[in-house]
């Protein structure tokens, strides 16, 4: 499978976050590990965050399709200053009038101002949408519509981040953040870094 083909396959994307989050020695990294770098560390993997009963109680008076227990990729916690990082992935876009606005509706709640009560010690997460770069500008459309809906019912829907995709022959995947991530991991001011592959990759 090629390269900007690996990087829609779900499996592989899972698994690219899962090396980011991992203790790796510094001169022998499958994938920078970008996350345990910024001091993040595993909470869960493709578990179940179901929502408080009083938030379900507004969900439900609020006629919105959302939800109750979304599951995201992983969720990463960072001991030293209770913030946590929400990961979903995706292969592509997709619009906030589609089927899987649902599960994203479910995902702004879970990470949003509830996180506190359902991830202790935890206070504050963010929800980062990662999927291929060139996706990436439909995708903060979306979660600003989906956003803007749960606001209105005064809901309290999470900060958000996209993150992209970029496959690079010869460099393996590039891993893009924005500005606003970057200030809250404590990144460096530049948006990107070179996350190295050794899968084989056909040409």
């Amino acid at each position: 499978m090629k390269l900007d083909e690996l990087i829609r396959d779900p499996i592989f994307q899972l698994n690219l976050l899962l090396w980011m989050a991992r203790d790796q020695p510094v001169d022998a990294a499958r994938v920078t590990p970008l996350f345990y770098r910024w001091g993040y560390r595993f909470l869960m993997v493709e578990a179940p965050l179901p929502l408080p009963p009083l938030l379900v109680s507004v969900v439900l008076k609020s006629g919105l399709e959302i939800s109750l227990e979304p599951e995201p990729e992983m969720v990463l916690g960072n001991p030293s200053n209770h913030r946590a990082l929400y990961l979903e992935a995706k292969r592509e876009s997709f619009s906030s009038q589609s089927s899987t606005a649902k599960q994203a509706r479910g995902h702004l709640l879970a990470a949003g101002a509830a996180f506190r009560d359902i991830v202790t010690p935890y206070e504050v997460a963010r929800l980062c949408y990662v999927l291929p770069e060139e996706r990436r500008t439909l995708m903060e459309a979306c979660l600003a519509e989906l956003k803007s809906g749960l606001a209105a019912h005064a809901l309290g829907p999470a900060d958000t981040s996209i993150h992209g995709l970029v496959a690079e022959l010869g460099n393996g995947v590039t891993y893009v953040w924005d500005d606003d991530f970057a200030a809250y991991v404590g990144a460096a001011a530049e948006r990107r870094s070179v996350v190295l592959v050794y899968w084989c990759v056909n040409d």
